[in-house]
């Protein structure tokens, strides 16, 4: 269903005007062994939905790029990591928190929306990887959601399975940032531009409805934020350490970490180089 869908995603995209070089992959589905193998590793049961994703493709990619004066850029992707990159991610805080935690999702967020304190301990899984962000997985043994955590390492809620989210980036097209019409501080420039672009229609509806969706609903579900002020780095972690233990240093390795933060409330910039950025002082 989800290999369909992009395709006629892809033949949609094919009727509109400079839209090139558009590419959808699928790669070869995910045996049982290796998501038995998978959950094993990570201590997590997957939900039937993601599962059942995985036995049919292992991840999936639609980019597209569109060509004005003979200068290509890159305009939508929509991407699911494959079973062995989604991996936990790893928070990496100032020396003045105790690093033996870093692995607790519950330590810095206070409430994600329908998991409560008392809820089974939560994990959470890097769904994609954005240019200036990320997309994460949360799940316990009773529910799943998907959250979108900004570069100012804010939490915020786009739904709760991965066919609604697919769904989601489809209606915008993949445009680059659509994730930020469901923040509080708004689309992203860019991603209004090339939206007004390719789908205006859906400008409109994201004004009236995605801003109706979060002032309503932000009086009861406020959007979580880090303790940014000490948090140095979000990153994936390998399987090995997501089931080991504890680290002897503050600061992590991974080549594939998300840029420090220090401030809940830095300034938005146009440099996408990487997902959160540091504030200057």
């Amino acid at each position: 269903m989800v290999i369909n869908f992009l395709h006629d995603l892809k033949s949609y995209l094919e009727t509109k005007v400079a839209v090139c070089d558009i590419v959808v992959e699928t790669p070869k589905a995910v045996d049982e062994g290796a998501l038995i193998e998978w959950e094993r590793t990570n201590d997590c049961q997957l939900p039937d939905e993601l599962r059942n994703f995985y036995l049919t493709t292992n991840g999936v990619s639609l980019i597209w790029h569109s060509k004005h004066s003979d200068v290509k850029v890159l305009i939508g992707r929509i991407q699911i990591n494959g079973i062995s990159a989604l991996k936990q991610a790893s928070f990496t805080f100032t020396s003045d928190v105790d690093v033996a935690q870093e692995m607790d999702v519950d330590i810095f967020v206070g409430q994600l929306m329908r998991f409560s304190q008392e809820s089974p301990k939560k994990k959470m899984f890097i769904l994609e990887q954005c240019s200036s962000s990320c997309v994460v997985l949360v799940l316990n043994s009773r529910c799943s959601e998907i959250y979108y955590i900004d570069r100012d390492a804010s939490f915020h809620r786009l739904c709760d399975t991965l066919s609604q989210y697919i769904r989601l980036a489809a209606v915008h097209l993949g445009i680059i940032g659509w994730q930020t019409c469901y923040t509080s501080s708004g689309p992203r420039p860019e991603f209004l531009q090339y939206a007004a672009l390719y789908t205006p229609e859906r400008l409109s509806l994201n004004a009236r409805g995605a801003r109706y969706w979060l002032e309503n609903d932000a009086g009861f579900y406020p959007h979580p934020v880090l303790h940014s002020k000490k948090l140095r780095s979000i990153e994936v972690c390998s399987s090995e350490r997501s089931a080991q233990a504890p680290r002897n240093t503050a600061h992590g390795t991974s080549t594939n970490r998300v840029r420090s933060v220090e401030s809940a409330h830095a300034k938005r910039s146009a440099d996408q180089s990487f997902p959160m950025r540091k504030s200057k002082v």
